[in-house]
């Protein structure tokens, strides 16, 4: 029974990321080639420079009919936007038209004295990859009296065609004196990943012009290696721009090395830069995951709980199957730890994906007898990612309470209702308006009805296999209990 469920939840995930991309990518539809009776050749001609994509691609798909060598420099310039339904249909017009054709008018462009048609030529170049243009290309590249946004684009054109020219090119611009060239290098180099250009990047970390400077620690975080590492790490020392991006680019390098880094920061580190620290780790490979984990094994225990928090409101708020699978691997680890509290949020982070069902955690860290000598000392640890979890949640049983009502599985009513007795007045208030948000009903404290309607109701919800959500969002009290 668990499998299957666990296999209807993989489903649903693949579903909703098919449907975030949907949202976020161009995307082809059954409507974007069917004609139009309105359709004229003048009418897709004006549709293609539309602000609307799905006309756009209306366009794209049909004009190439007409086979009006016109259209060529218009649908060249919606090739290479990295929209891919809008790329593919334009392609496939202008091969329509003919694909001889379209070459050549490239050609003339990168010849020409138009600054827009040879950068329209180089943009559809990126999709195109024609080996024919290189030559030209590289001219282009290689001579200053083309400004720095030709060029580089010249650049990233020519390492789709052939990466040991482009990287050449692209070393030569670096190692250059054109600030401006330079950045715009860099980007390239970062979109690409070039390893081979690490050295010169940790060079130029040393620039005294601060945009080339911030741009090549950012591109260490996609180019870089060990080195790599030592560099960002010197850089922690320092403020402002440089420490956060440094951060990022650690995070981005997502190995055991880089996350080592962050966590000798993190003890002592500011709240924003502790933040940012968390964040930057937090969309990291799975094997950042363990190190995080022990890294924390001997820290304050709400360092842990929220860290768990952290990382489960952001899953939420931009799932990803890396995230995810990263949320599960750090979850993992702090099932077993030796707080209950810890165990128990981990519990339910586990549980909201389908992975387990560890009712028992959740009971045990809710444990009356237990439960106030926790709370006694609530306000002692002052540690930034602490205060961080505080901000949303007043303590430990706030913060699983919490969790349960954004998790939204009705195996937890019960507990819900058990702590809706509880002696302190705030928090059982608190516990009751999500039980009311989710019911409909307004019992308040009436613990006895509350009982009574969910064994009225129980099988409702068993019968939707724990697929309902309460949603409530409901935000704890801001300040500390008190007994």
């Amino acid at each position: 029974m668990s499998d299957m469920l666990n296999n209807k939840i993989l489903l649903l995930i693949i579903a909703i990321n098919t449907c975030i991309a949907c949202t976020w990518l161009d995307t082809y539809s059954r409507e974007d080639c069917i004609p139009d009776p309105k359709d004229s050749y003048e009418k897709l001609l004006r549709d293609l420079k539309s602000d609307n994509i799905s006309v756009q691609r209306h366009a794209a798909c049909l004009i190439g009919q007409y086979k009006n060598p016109e259209a060529i420099e218009p649908l060249l310039a919606v090739v290479g936007t990295g929209r891919q339904a809008l790329d593919d249909y334009a392609f496939k017009s202008l091969k329509t038209i003919g694909y001889e054709k379209t070459i050549s008018h490239m050609q003339a462009s990168l010849n020409g004295n138009d600054q827009h048609k040879r950068l329209t030529a180089m943009q559809a170049n990126l999709y195109i990859k024609e080996y024919r243009l290189l030559g030209q290309l590289e001219k282009i590249a290689s001579h200053n009296i083309y400004t720095q946004r030709e060029r580089t684009l010249a650049a990233d054109a020519i390492l789709r065609i052939n990466k040991k020219v482009g990287t050449d090119i692209l070393m030569s611009m670096l190692t250059g004196d054109d600030l401006e060239l330079v950045k715009g290098a860099v980007k390239v180099a970062e979109s690409h990943r070039l390893s081979s250009t690490e050295g010169i990047m940790i060079s130029l970390t040393h620039s005294e012009n601060m945009d080339v400077k911030l741009s090549s620690i950012a591109s260490l975080g996609e180019v870089g290696g060990e080195k790599s590492v030592i560099r960002l790490s010197e850089l922690l020392n320092e403020n402002g721009d440089i420490l956060n991006t440094a951060i990022v680019a650690l995070g981005d390098i997502s190995n055991h090395a880089s996350v080592n880094a962050l966590m000798d920061l993190f003890p002592n580190c500011e709240n924003g830069i502790c933040l940012h620290i968390t964040n930057s780790i937090y969309p990291s490979s799975s094997a950042a995951a363990p190190v995080l984990a022990t890294r924390m094994d001997d820290m304050d225990y709400r360092v842990r709980l929220g860290a768990l928090l952290t990382f489960y409101s952001h899953n939420r708020q931009q799932f990803s199957f890396d995230r995810g699978y990263y949320l599960k691997t750090f979850a993992d680890r702090m099932i077993n730890d030796k707080n209950q509290y810890v165990r128990a949020v981990a519990a339910l982070c586990l549980s909201s994906y389908g992975y387990y069902d560890l009712l028992k955690y959740v009971r045990a860290a809710l444990d009356k007898e237990k439960i106030y000598e926790y709370e006694k000392d609530c306000n002692k640890v002052n540690h930034p990612l602490e205060k961080l979890a505080q901000k949303e949640t007043k303590g430990p049983r706030y913060a699983i309470i919490q969790l349960i009502a954004r998790i939204g599985q009705p195996k937890y009513m019960e507990i819900l209702i058990a702590e809706a007795g509880d002696k302190n007045h705030e928090y059982r208030s608190y516990v009751t308006s999500i039980l009311e948000k989710f019911s409909g009903h307004k019992y308040g404290q009436n613990i006895e009805a509350w009982r009574k309607w969910w064994s009225e109701n129980k099988h409702k919800y068993e019968q939707l296999e724990d697929s309902s959500t309460l949603d409530v969002g409901t935000k704890a009290p801001a300040a500390a209990p008190a007994e």
